[in-house]
């Protein structure tokens, strides 16, 4: 039997697609909801630079990815691009054995990932080891765990794939399995499975993740903090790209459980040169303190709270919703809630304002399209601190940020927006501007860069 394409759409709030249509105007809502449902096209791996020179990963990664073609962008060296040349059909033949996983479980399948045990939340009684399935998505969250009849709610079709276990096996008596449940051979895209890549020397990341630590541009002898570090994928990165040059990076986030994922990043990838603390970034400027710049308070530790002007390069990204992250396939969110981004945002903003030295770096950044925590943030930046200053960003991959949001057009060439899998072709080819097709499926991201100016 075929599936459905037109019926499998995500579950995605009617506020939210008219907040995206009031953004990008020329897209249908069926084009916003195909955009948000779909991975991007090509999977893309960070080099360990700090393990591996970049020529030896790709002759290293050739030997185990033969299918896949391999390509390094000169503006940004250690990012490999990981894609199959030919395209796939997304029409896909399914069969009456069903396997019901979570949302967050679905997302991850369709980047190329297999389907592990935990994230299951059904499968049909009749299921044994080596039976093709069809794997879907529970898209309202009403399917219970280990439910036994054909499960009728709304779900998405993810592809097709080998159970590794007996329907039993999956669920008797509470059993909490780890590994692998089923192993797609049939998703919508063939993106790269890095289940067998060395995470040692490979740091699965998306593209504008990556840019963000080259727009920061760690240098010898920087004092440099990221606010909102967790997992560390950034954090990783500004401290490869440090490499042995003598600096400091302290990367904060608010729990303990975020900063031990911080360490285990760091233990994998074999990078030492980060301290990690569990603290809230709005407290992290000690309001009692004089300009004295970092000051260690325990050996060679500089545990927070910080005095005013500690570091001379600061990374915020910091919590956003989200709604840039691809696939989406459930993203229900009242405007209430999505305004309430803002707010804690600008509180973040003003403690890495207060943190900054004079001809320091801010690079503020999220995972979200919305412009009230883009552009909007970038207006109020530039209108409450009249010496933070925008500054042009290296390397360029993004379009210019939107136009109306009180920043300046002179201005907003200076920003970076990735969303042009949302943007008609006409109005990409009116902006007369260059892109790299292979860098425009990304997932929805915005950079800005800053520099405090001296009063």
């Amino acid at each position: 039997m075929l599936i459905n394409v037109e019926m499998n759409n995500p579950c995605i709030s009617e506020n939210v697609i008219e907040s995206l249509s009031k953004i990008y105007e020329n897209a249908s809502k069926d084009r916003l909801l195909h955009c948000l449902s779909t991975a991007p096209n090509i999977s893309v791996l960070r080099v360990n630079t700090n393990v591996i020179q970049v020529p030896d990963a790709i002759r290293l990664l050739q030997k185990q990815i033969i299918d896949y073609e391999i390509e390094q962008l000169s503006s940004i060296p250690d990012a490999l691009l990981i894609y199959k040349t030919s395209r796939e059909n997304d029409v896909k033949m399914i069969v009456d054995k069903e396997v019901i996983v979570d949302t967050e479980c679905g997302a991850a399948l369709l980047r190329g990932a297999d389907c592990f045990a935990p994230g299951v939340l059904a499968a049909d009684q009749s299921i044994k080891k080596g039976d093709i399935v069809s794997v879907y998505a529970d898209l309202e969250r009403k399917c219970r765990r280990g439910f036994i009849k054909k499960f009728e709610g709304k779900k998405f079709y993810i592809g097709n794939g080998i159970s590794h276990y007996d329907r039993q096996e999956l669920f008797q008596n509470n059993c909490k399995l780890t590994g692998v449940a089923v192993k797609m051979v049939d998703s919508q895209k063939k993106l790269l499975s890095f289940q067998s890549i060395d995470r040692m020397l490979f740091f699965p990341q998306n593209l504008p993740s990556i840019i963000v630590g080259h727009v920061l541009n760690p240098q010898e002898n920087d004092r440099i903090l990221d606010m909102c570090a967790a997992p560390g994928g950034k954090t990783t990165h500004i401290a490869a790209l440090l490499g042995s040059k003598a600096g400091t990076i302290i990367s904060i986030d608010k729990s303990e459980k975020k900063i031990q994922r911080i360490k285990a990043n760091c233990e994998k990838l074999q990078i030492s040169n980060i301290q990690c603390y569990a603290y809230d970034s709005t407290k992290l400027l000690d309001e009692n303190s004089s300009n004295g710049g970092l000051q260690t308070n325990e050996g060679s530790q500089y545990k927070p709270p910080y005095q005013c002007c500690s570091f001379n390069k600061i990374l915020l990204d910091p919590p956003c919703s989200g709604l840039g992250q691809r696939p989406q396939l459930r993203y229900v969110m009242s405007d209430k809630e999505l305004s309430s981004y803002q707010k804690y945002q600008r509180k973040l903003i003003t403690t890495a304002v207060g943190l900054l030295q004079d001809n320091g770096i801010l690079v503020y950044s999220t995972c979200t399209l919305l412009p009230q925590e883009n552009e909007q943030q970038v207006a109020w930046i530039i209108s409450t601190y009249p010496n933070m200053k925008l500054l042009q960003q290296e390397p360029r991959v993004g379009r210019p940020g939107l136009h109306g949001h009180n920043v300046s057009k002179e201005d907003c060439k200076k920003l970076q927006r990735f969303d042009w899998c949302y943007v008609d072709e006409n109005i990409i080819e009116n902006q007369n501007v260059q892109i790299d097709i292979r860098c425009s499926d990304t997932i929805g991201f915005f950079i800005a860069k800053f520099v405090k100016l001296k009063l």
